[in-house]
């Protein structure tokens, strides 16, 4: 699996051309054009939606629709699962993880605190098969049978008995660390505060919080990090294994459900709502006639049993729709269909190979490879910022709408082979195939001077197996100023709906690098559902500038002037007038024109409190009069300061330059560190950016 992107090759010199500096008026805003193209093979990328806390979506900042993952690139991607606070996938190399590494929640040793945005490798998970996630701590598989574990080790959750002195919730595990007793393992899940493992025997083995460890016994000992076996109904094996919040599933082999730990709103599936220590089977199951059960899922406080035929299972608490039932959003403490009056709403309801809880949702994989969502959705959660069907069926009286209990298909997400289990958290992951994908791209836009603009170069987007609707393009990145879009044969009006056989969106865009070194951008273009990227390289060289080219040389003398034609014979006649003087060799050719150069200091630092001055050198290197110009300072917040006063540039002559210093008051809470704050110079006919780092002291 890899992103969906054509990265640029690597920096080559290109030959040097200089540009007049009214080129710059020539750049306009963003504007595209349709031209005929084929799409491309559909290729897959990791990609993320939902609750967008602690970093761990990985994709941006785009909860509500699914982005790709950051640091997935090239990374082949076979399982992976969600909490709370962190995004863990599985790749041949081990187990990546994004989000809050506070309680060492992303087992890095050398990260204790704070957030990482995107996928960073986790130390000690080579070799792993499968990961399970619980409230800041982790469980991964590996592909011996063994578990390790790193985290939160909140009521022994991680399987490590470090307390002090043997009391206590024991203490964070900073790294993966092997779980003792534990092998011939095939699949691990994850509670809030437990831990669950089946072993290749069919017996389920569990530690952690007393509540879930599956045995009155057990739960008379107390909280353990030492797994102890679950004693199943009639001593049966299980298939697959499942953790919600504080209860706990296993599908057994003779196709009935065990379920055991809290149940305020009925997930046990025994008809109440009684907390029961001892593992039990849920009512109703297997059917007596009908499909068997052929997956399970637990979520916070609901659980689902996916059939043979495709269809679901569902019970638990319902306030947001998440059992999908359309009964009204009513919850259920037994096993229960689809309410069949909300079935003509869905009259193509696809049969269903997986499903996946969530925190008060549920996800699906339809036998085709698209994926459904229901329940919450106020945050992200089911893919869209949209709702096809009212909430709650049939009186759909939510206002404004935040839910539906009727599934619907996230995004456009199509092929997609597994979906992350998470029973607690309220964002999804999953590797996909996408409709919105890059066509086509030319190689790295090399160097260029800066203050000089290069020939544009053209990147397209192209939609594959559905129709994609384009509704903005941009430029976003570090150095997105320094990549222009322009223009190339019309301006079609957004949204604009792209088919797999109506041709490709195409982009031109320029270089004008506004420093020296690489300059990194990606074009952006946002559909519906998705978000296809393009990324954008080059390299700045130092700017020639200069004064004006020298003057050309005298051209040659003017022929000697004709003699007037001598008078006839006879009475002398007056002179002849004086012939016309020989017109004047033409003139050299000018110089070569030069460019404006606009360059700004590399850092400024400035303690708190104080003055930075943000000094920047206007030269005009070409072979008019620079007009006057305007010159403003944006600042970020994080700088705390008041507002720069705009400083006026005299005009400036031929091959002459001047020293722009801006001042800006950094206020006494300016947040350490380096900030970016941005300069614009206004000429008539256009406007020049530039970027500088306000380094800020204590």
């Amino acid at each position: 699996m890899h992103l969906v992107s054509l990265r640029s090759g690597p920096h080559v010199r290109a030959r040097r051309s200089a540009a007049r500096a009214d080129a710059l008026a020539a750049i306009a805003a963003a504007v595209v054009a349709l031209t005929p193209s084929a799409a491309g093979a559909a290729d897959s990328q990791l990609v993320s939606w939902g609750e967008d806390t602690a970093g761990k979506l990985a994709n941006g900042n785009s909860p509500f629709v699914p982005a790709p993952v950051r640091g997935a690139d090239g990374v082949t991607v076979t399982a992976a699962a969600v909490t709370p606070n962190q995004t863990f996938v599985v790749t041949p190399s081990g187990v990546l993880g994004a989000g809050s590494a506070s309680n060492g929640g992303l087992g890095l040793v050398t990260y204790r605190s704070g957030t990482r945005d995107v996928l960073t490798p986790i130390p000690g998970t080579e070799g792993a098969r499968a990961v399970a996630g619980g409230q800041d701590a982790a469980l991964v598989l590996r592909n011996d049978g063994t578990v390790v574990a790193f985290g939160r080790n909140q009521s022994l959750s991680a399987g490590l008995d470090n307390r002090v002195g043997g009391v206590g919730n024991g203490l964070t595990v900073w790294s993966a660390t092997p779980i003792a007793g534990l092998a011939g393992v095939r699949a691990v899940s994850a509670g809030n505060r437990s831990g669950l493992a089946l072993k290749e025997d069919g017996t389920v083995w569990a530690w952690g919080h007393r509540e879930t460890l599956g045995s009155t016994a057990a739960f008379n000992a107390g909280n353990t990090a030492t797994p102890v076996q679950v004693p199943l109904p009639d001593s049966r094996g299980a298939v697959a294994i499942s953790s919600g919040y504080r209860h706990a599933l296993a599908l057994l082999d003779d196709g009935s459900v065990a379920a055991w730990g809290l149940n305020p709103a009925g997930e046990l599936g025994d008809g109440s709502t009684d907390p029961r220590n001892d593992a039990a089977r849920v009512t109703g199951l297997p059917l007596p006639s009908g499909p068997a059960v052929t997956s399970i899922s637990a979520g916070s406080s609901s659980s689902y049993a996916l059939l043979a035929d495709g269809t679901v299972l569902a019970w638990g608490a319902n306030d947001a729709g998440q059992l999908g039932l359309g009964n009204g959003a009513q919850g259920v403490s037994v096993p229960t269909p689809v309410n069949p009056a909300a079935l003509p709403l869905f009259p193509t309801r696809p049969r269903f190979t997986q499903i996946a809880a969530g925190a008060s949702g549920a996800y699906a994989i339809a036998e085709d490879g698209r994926v459904f969502a229901w329940g919450y959705g106020e945050l992200g959660q089911l893919g869209s910022t949209t709702f096809a069907y009212g909430f709650p069926y049939p009186a759909a009286t939510e206002d404004p709408q935040t839910s539906t209990e009727i599934p619907q298909r996230a995004g456009k997400l199509k092929q997609v082979p597994w979906l992350a289990a998470g029973g607690s958290a309220s964002h999804q992951v999953v590797q996909t195939t996408v409709t919105l994908q890059p066509s086509n791209s030319e190689p790295s836009f090399f160097e260029q001077q800066v203050g000089t603009i290069g020939r544009p170069r053209v990147s397209s987007f192209a939609a594959v197996g559905d129709p994609s609707t384009v509704t903005r393009v941009r430029i976003v990145g570090p150095d997105a100023s320094d990549f222009l879009v322009v223009g190339i044969g019309g301006d079609p009006a957004f949204p604009l709906t792209l088919t797999p056989t109506g041709g490709s969106l195409a982009v031109q865009i320029r270089f004008a690098p506004s420093d020296v070194g690489e300059r990194h951008a990606t074009l952006v273009a946002e559909a519906d559902g998705e978000v296809a990227q393009i990324p954008l390289d080059g390299f700045g060289t130092a700017p020639s500038g200069g004064p004006a080219g020298p003057e050309g040389p005298a051209g040659p003398a003017g022929q000697p002037a004709l003699n007037g034609v001598n008078g006839r014979d006879g009475v002398n006649g007056r002179d002849g007038a004086p012939g016309r003087d020989g017109r004047n060799g033409r003139d050299g050719r000018n110089g070569r024109n030069g460019v404006v150069t606009f360059a700004a200091a590399r850092a400024t630092t400035v303690k708190r409190g104080r003055v930075a001055l943000l000094r920047f050198t206007l030269r005009n290197g070409t072979s008019g009069t620079l007009p006057r110009a305007t010159a403003s300072l944006t600042t970020p917040k994080a700088l705390a300061a008041a507002r720069a006063r705009p400083v006026h540039v005299r005009a400036l002559a031929p091959g002459r330059g001047r020293e722009v210093t801006l001042r800006v008051a950094v206020g006494a809470r300016a947040r350490l560190g380096s900030h970016r704050a941005g300069v614009r110079l206004k000429l008539p006919g256009t406007t020049l950016t530039r970027v500088v780092n306000v380094r800020i002291v204590r």
